[in-house]
């Protein structure tokens, strides 16, 4: 995707019933202060943002490095990471919740 479309994709996903439903469904199972959060596949950020609201600390990874600059400029986030989430080597415990909304979709069988 060109750098320019971020901007377009990050008021889709900011307003779009699809992306704020699945938002409510995912936030629907998430506790209270969940500590540190991993958004795999971050996109654009704003599940991102979402996230920071009620997690301790958020990451996020993608395979992408326009995304992530993106994120990153307009977002306002920077614990980003480049890395294909199919190999993402991540020591146990580090993360208390890990989010991958819209990535396996993405990901070749």
């Amino acid at each position: 995707m060109e750098k320019e479309l971020y901007a377009q994709m990050s008021q889709i996903e900011e307003g779009y019933w699809w992306f704020a439903g699945k938002r409510l469904l995912i936030f629907n199972f998430i506790k209270d202060n969940p500590g540190m959060a991993l958004d795999l596949g971050c996109g654009t950020g704003v599940m991102m943002k979402y996230l920071k609201r009620v997690a301790g600390d958020v990451v996020g990874v993608d395979i992408n490095p326009l995304a992530l600059g993106h994120t990153r400029e307009c977002a306002g986030l920077s614990k980003l990471a480049i890395c294909d989430a199919r190999f993402i080597a991540i020591k146990d415990n580090t993360f208390d919740l890990v989010v991958a909304s819209d990535l396996f979709e993405h990901i070749k069988d």
